[in-house]
């Protein structure tokens, strides 16, 4: 098995555990943002209330119903440009929306500008199309392919694990911004990198494709 179809797979496998589903720890999440006071300018006493929550909720309603409404638009626009553009722009889509959190509350401050369910819907958007081309590289690898496609799909579900992860972090004493901004930089490398793996292996892909018209 070729070198550059290993450097493919691991960088794959990793952008979907770290990044395709990470929307769906929801919960770890939201109670991060809580104690961060994320919307607690809604409530009338002290915080936490049930306007707060209601804020962060609508925000994951946005986010986790933008990961249906982008499958038709995701799977068109990986037939029609291919991997390396999919995961360019997933990828930039995901870093992006994860630094973006990492500096919501800061631009709250700053401007009043409640920028945080445009992020989330980033980061579900963003998922999707990671998530979309993760499934496609199992098809580089014949007689392998359903084996890898439902290795895909297991690391996908185990992406809900990253807020739970920070959330660890965060209780241990680290800043929520600085763990998203670590986050971030894991998110540059890796979609840094992917790219350049798919570009690698694109001729075969291609051959692929053609094969299966």
């Amino acid at each position: 098995m070729e070198g550059r179809k290993i450097f493919l797979l691991c960088f794959n496998f990793l952008s979907i555990l770290l990044f395709a589903g990470t929307v769906f720890g929801w919960t770890a999440l939201s109670d991060m943002l809580v104690k961060e006071s994320f919307y607690s300018y809604l409530c009338d006493g002290q915080p936490p209330c049930d306007a707060q929550s209601v804020a962060l909720n609508q925000a994951f309603t946005l986010a986790s119903t933008a990961t249906g409404l982008c499958a038709l638009p995701g799977g068109w626009l990986l037939d029609s440009a291919g991997p390396v553009v999919t995961i360019i722009a997933g990828g930039a889509i995901e870093v992006l929306s994860v630094a973006g959190i990492a500096l919501c509350e800061h631009t709250w401050q700053l401007y009043h500008i409640d920028l945080f369910p445009i992020y989330l819907v980033g980061v579900a958007v963003g998922g999707s199309l990671i998530r979309f081309c993760g499934y496609s590289c199992g098809f580089l690898f014949p007689g392998h392919g359903a084996l890898l496609i439902a290795m895909a799909s297991v690391l996908f579900d185990g992406s809900c694990m990253v807020f739970p992860l920070i959330k660890v972090l965060y209780n241990m004493g680290m800043p929520l911004s600085t763990l998203f901004w670590y986050y971030t930089a894991i998110g540059l490398v890796i979609f840094t990198l992917l790219p350049v793996a798919w570009w690698l292996n694109s001729a075969e892909m291609k051959q692929v494709r053609r094969a299966a018209a």
